[in-house]
């Protein structure tokens, strides 16, 4: 399937794609897990204006996998680190696919590009911040992420434990 998926840098054009592919994610894997008030606030209209926002940034990059059709099926961004974890040189912000084509090394292939971008703007390290009880922690390890910290978020007034994967050595 994945030769089936044209892989590109994205533009803000793509921010209303990209907020699908979030929410729908976040809905999918998430239900259940984190407080339906959070969820219910998670729109794609909302997330459309956030990623838009977001090429404005003087240090920010996205992918995109798109079908040959065009429609936006996963993404994956990175930018400048917005927490104090340590001395790493980028934050992988997200990586997402829609639940019917995960599986199928799409992420992969995006988290590849991620990493060749950091390496061309001789960033060497990145972290990631996910949920405890996210379902995606093994693929962040299959990518190399080793857990380097740990972090309480609050969704709704409720605190999820967070853990911190860290790459360093991007490059080499």
């Amino acid at each position: 399937m994945s030769s089936e998926i044209n892989y590109r840098e994205a533009t803000a054009d793509d921010a209303a794609g990209v907020a699908t592919v979030h929410v729908l994610s976040w809905h999918k894997s998430f239900k259940g897990i984190v407080p339906d008030s959070f969820l219910q606030k998670l729109t794609i209209e909302n997330r459309t204006k956030a990623f838009s926002e977001r090429f404005t940034d003087s240090f920010y990059k996205m992918y995109v996998a798109e079908t040959s059709d065009g429609r936006v099926v996963g993404f994956a961004d990175v930018g400048d680190p917005r927490h104090d974890i340590g001395p790493y040189d980028a934050e992988l912000y997200a990586i997402y696919i829609l639940h019917e084509l995960q599986g199928k090394g799409i992420g992969a292939r995006l988290f590849a590009r991620v990493k060749e971008f950091l390496i061309a703007q001789h960033k060497n390290s990145m972290y990631l911040m996910a949920l405890e009880v996210s379902p995606y922690r093994s693929f962040y390890e299959k990518m190399g992420g080793r857990v380097v910290g740990k972090k309480q978020i609050r969704l709704e007034g409720i605190d999820f434990g967070a853990v911190i994967y860290g790459w360093e050595g991007l490059g080499g």
